[in-house]
């Protein structure tokens, strides 16, 4: 679950990374973006509070999970998944957005400097998009291990330097008022 959330916010910021790189004039750029089909880009903002949201469930079914099973350790994702991730939502993306904006299939889109920028810069935010992963991982561990509730002992266990006094007490004749000792109380 933390791969698409962690996955798709990289090669978001790879995105716009590219945009900024490949033109640095702010109103150029916007006219371009209009132009390709990025109009989307205002519900943005919207789209990484799902993420978050996404990503905070993750967090915590891993530590429910870790806390259920009485594992030690995480499922690790693999780097090729966020490796392979970004760039499959980049190129989607790229060319989506020029179907959108123009009706005819973009096959001129991967031909674009932003497009090959994009493309690269889906490296270095894969790498850092995993190790947060793994980082939040890390954490669930911890917690997981904080929140572990410890198995009831049995008597007569030591439970950190402490043994437990239990004196054997038979029950009192008297207050049974001759009844046995057990079974259901009397009726008055």
């Amino acid at each position: 679950m933390l791969v698409g959330p962690l996955g798709l916010a990289a090669s978001q910021v790879a995105h716009g990374l590219a945009y900024r790189l490949v033109d640095s004039n702010a109103e150029h750029r916007a006219q371009v973006l209009r132009q390709t089909g990025h109009q989307y880009l205002a519900f943005a903002p919207l789209a990484f509070a799902v993420l978050t949201v996404v990503a905070t469930v993750a967090f915590a079914a891993q530590v429910y999970g870790l806390i259920r099973s009485r594992q030690g350790r995480c499922h690790r994702p693999s780097p090729l998944a966020f490796a392979a991730v970004g760039p499959a939502i980049f190129c989607l993306q790229e060319h989506f957005e020029r179907f959108a904006a123009g009706g005819g299939v973009p096959w001129s889109a991967a031909l674009d400097r932003t497009f090959i920028a994009g493309l690269l810069l889906q490296i270095p935010t894969a790498a850092v998009a995993w190790v947060i992963a793994r980082l939040i991982l890390g954490i669930a561990e911890y917690v997981a291990v904080a929140l572990r509730v410890r198995p009831l002992r049995l008597r007569g266990e030591r439970v950190a330097g402490w043994t437990p006094r239990v004196s054997s007490v038979e029950p009192s004749a008297i207050l049974a008022l001759g009844y046995p000792t057990r079974g259901p109380p009397f009726a008055l």
